[in-house]
């Protein structure tokens, strides 16, 4: 088993996401497990990653993780999309606080692309 496609999807995350090349705005976030290390960092224009780690090499991982929204650029009552950039999974959260779970055996980590979610169109016939 290689780490080839791993860092292959890393190095083209950072590639494509400003906020993932400087460390400027690096913000530790809450979990309410001490295996799981999380943090966020944002650009200038929008861009959002906010990576989720599991630190425990051997067992899957879970809990709570508290995000700091406005740092993020997003509303308190909004939901939002966390786009996985490690796979191909989308999520949709809503609010600070969210549940992740985390298995070294599949993947260890999510770097996350957070993205507010879209209104739903307008319903012509109203």
């Amino acid at each position: 088993d290689s780490l080839r496609p791993l860092v292959a999807r890393i190095n083209a995350a950072r590639h494509d996401h400003p906020a993932l090349q400087q460390d400027w705005t690096l913000r530790f976030c809450a979990t309410d497990n001490e295996s799981l290390l999380c943090y966020a960092k944002t650009a200038p224009g929008g861009d959002a990653i906010v990576t989720v780690v599991n630190l425990d090499p051997r067992n899957v991982q879970s809990g709570f993780v508290t995000l700091d929204l406005a740092a993020l650029g997003l509303a308190d009552d909004a939901g939002y999309n966390m786009r996985d950039l490690m796979g191909t999974a989308t999520y949709r959260w809503r609010g600070a606080r969210n549940f992740v779970r985390l298995d070294p055996a599949g993947i260890p980590a999510h770097v996350f692309h957070v993205r507010p979610a879209r209104a739903a169109p307008a319903d012509p016939a109203r």
